[in-house]
């Protein structure tokens, strides 16, 4: 009615306002709901990050701590077994010594070199191989510590997470969720890599310390000099392994130091994610490390390609052939092993022809004796 005469109706107005309450009300708490979710994830993924950040730093810490083994035998973890590896690769010297003789003795002497060569060898191995090796683990991990000290200017591994700040940055420029996937994806393996890394690394050196008499022995004999060879080369990428995931990870961080910005001047977010991600990938590709030390180091094994074509270098620069290792006859070790089993092959052959002849002769001569004593007949 109030309508028809041109009133305005109370009860509309009031409908109306309470609406535009309730609406605003709503709109508001549907905002702080969403503000506090997001608040809220964005404070588990930073919570994330930190934490693993957290892990990287207890992971460089053991890596200070195993960085160098105690290869001493007296005080270290090769105190217990060192006597009774000693006493193995005397046998094992004793063994090879009896097989590279009758080799020799069938060969026509040939192999009798390598016999002494390889004693004097093994003496010499077994008495400073461990003395040797512990100036290397040494000089191994002062070469690293040296790196980080030129190229972030700390003093030790766990210095990378409790001074470096672009790990600690990446919070503020990048966000929570940035960091989060980057800690899932990236540091988490990265982090999980450097432990088994570390780990593998310091327990082969120790294996292959213990091991020196074993490796020695096999140089008095020429197919088993490569037992020798191959653990110089596992030891060696070993060793080097540290000073190459310092120089590594140096470079990685020193790309991601832009992160938190060039000059005190802070940068996008989305150039801050983009470095912060190449540090890490670089972080990963630190993990390649041990690989690359293999590869490295190939030539020094003689039974692999580069090692054939190294010693065949070697052996033929004197003669003024070329630098390549021969084309037949196997390469390196392999053909050296070939070889010399197709000459006892072939004096065994010799001998058994030989004491044929023997058995003939003697039974044509006992035959003519008993002819003429008339035995025969």
């Amino acid at each position: 009615m109030l309508s028809t005469l041109g009133i305005p109706n109370p009860l509309d107005a009031a409908a109306a306002g309470v609406g535009n309450v309730v609406g605003a009300a709503a709109s508001a708490a549907g905002n702080a709901a969403a503000g506090a979710v997001s608040s809220g994830l964005n404070s588990v993924m930073e919570g994330l990050w930190t934490f693993m950040v957290t892990m990287l730093g207890g992971t460089f810490a053991w890596i200070d701590h195993l960085g160098a083994p105690n290869v001493d035998p007296r005080t270290g973890p090769l105190a217990g077994v060192m006597p009774i590896m000693l006493w193995l690769g005397g046998a094992v010297l004793v063994i090879l010594c009896f097989i590279q003789i009758g080799r020799g003795v069938l060969d026509g002497g040939r192999g009798f070199a390598t016999l002494l060569v390889g004693i004097a060898q093994y003496s010499l191995i077994t008495a400073g191989g461990l003395g040797f090796l512990a100036v290397l683990v040494t000089a191994s991990d002062a070469l690293a510590l040296g790196l980080l000290k030129g190229g972030l200017n700390i003093d030790n591994w766990q210095g990378i997470t409790a001074q470096n700040s672009v790990l600690t940055n990446a919070v503020h420029s990048v966000g929570g969720v940035g960091v989060g996937v980057l800690a899932i994806f990236v540091l988490f393996p990265a982090v999980l890599g450097l432990v088994v890394e570390t780990l593998v690394r310091n327990a082969s050196i120790l294996v292959l310390a213990a091991t020196i008499p074993l490796l020695a022995a096999g140089l008095v004999q020429e197919s088993t000099t490569r037992w020798f060879w191959i653990g110089l080369r596992w030891m060696i990428a070993l060793l080097l392994m540290s000073p190459a995931l310092a120089l590594v990870i140096v470079l990685g961080l020193r790309t991601a130091a832009g992160a938190a910005g060039a000059g005190g001047a802070s940068q996008g977010a989305g150039t801050a994610a983009v470095q912060v991600l190449i540090g890490l990938v670089v972080l990963l590709i630190s993990l390649t490390c041990p690989w690359a030390m293999f590869k490295l180091f190939a030539f020094i094994d003689p039974s692999s390609v580069s090692g054939g074509r190294a010693r065949g270098f070697f052996g033929s620069g004197s003669s003024g052939g070329g630098g390549s290792a021969p084309a037949t006859g196997g390469t390196g070790s392999d053909g050296s092993d070939e070889a010399t089993s197709n000459r006892f092959t072939n004096a065994l052959s010799a001998g058994s022809g030989m004491a044929q002849d023997v058995a003939s002769s003697a039974a044509t001569a006992a035959g003519g004796m008993l002819d003429t004593m008339g035995a025969g007949h």
